[in-house]
């Protein structure tokens, strides 16, 4: 599926609707929902699932990590059991042509489902509170949930482009990059470490990590490290150096070069200019 990158930029998500179906402790099976034409976009997260979606006459399993994205004008059919997240919204402001073709895959499946996972709860939580700043809130999280499907598509077509025999590592990287975002802020991940636990040399760890992940594993763990510093700057006081050693860092010139390089500015400038998520 090729990505429409021009159409991607026109993209002004507004929240609709925000659910969350779960069945009862002993859910009934088979149940339809009832069949229904799509009238808005859609996107239907599934938490868990032995259930199927319907969708314009195909029989899709409706299991955990799963996210179908629907377009106006489909057909659906939801078959019991699974719980889910389920959101309606609108993608673009009025005057843009929508051709006809999918903006994301109708199906995708979340290796690592925590991320979106959360998002998706956050959401969810976000369109109860009903705050003067809900909208904005709202509509920031949806485009994290978008971009979340962005970089699951790009990840997706790099595993479809690489050699056979380098798809076997595919999971091992995988597994490693989840552990990389997760821990990068408390973990001292040097290039010789990483290797190691993935199992491999380290001329080829770095070959196959820059395969699959798209950048070197060092550009990689920065990246994680700074968006952990982005977050604190945002959400919490803390001094900008304690904000560096809670991030991963013990060198002010390291740090502050990197989080230039990867954002434009300053961390301090960075805080300023976005005063409005500041605590």
């Amino acid at each position: 599926m090729h990505m429409n990158a021009g159409l991607l930029n026109q993209v002004q998500p507004v929240l609709l609707s925000s659910s969350h179906i779960s069945e009862s402790p002993e859910p009934v099976r088979n149940m339809s929902f009832g069949v229904r034409t799509v009238q808005s976009y859609e996107l239907d997260y599934i938490l868990w699932g032995e259930g199927f979606v319907i969708t314009d006459g195909e029989l899709l399993p409706a299991t955990g990590g799963t996210l179908f994205f629907r377009t106006p004008g489909m057909v659906v059919e939801g078959i019991r059991p699974y719980h889910c997240y389920y959101i309606t919204c609108q993608l673009f402001g009025p005057g843009v042509e929508v051709p006809p073709e999918d903006l994301f895959p109708r199906i995708m499946l979340f290796q690592d489902p925590s991320r979106i996972e959360a998002v998706f709860a956050r959401l969810y939580q976000e369109s109860l509170n009903r705050q003067e700043i809900s909208p904005f809130l709202t509509r920031t999280l949806l485009m994290d949930i978008l971009l979340l499907m962005y970089e699951e598509w790009v990840t997706r077509e790099r595993f479809e482009s690489l050699p056979t025999s380098l798809r076997e590592h595919y999971p091992v990287i995988q597994s490693l990059a989840a552990r990389i975002r997760e821990n990068a802020h408390r973990e001292d991940l040097d290039l010789e470490g990483m290797a190691r636990l993935a199992g491999y040399s380290k001329f080829f760890f770095c070959r196959i990590f820059h395969e699959v992940m798209g950048s070197p594993p060092v550009h990689y763990v920065n990246q994680c490290r700074i968006r952990h510093a982005m977050q604190l700057l945002l959400e919490t006081r803390l001094p900008v150096q304690e904000v560096m050693q809670q991030s991963g860092y013990d060198s002010s010139s390291h740090f502050y070069r990197t989080f230039r390089d990867q954002v434009g500015c300053s961390p301090t400038v960075y805080r300023q200019r976005n005063r409005l998520w500041a605590l």
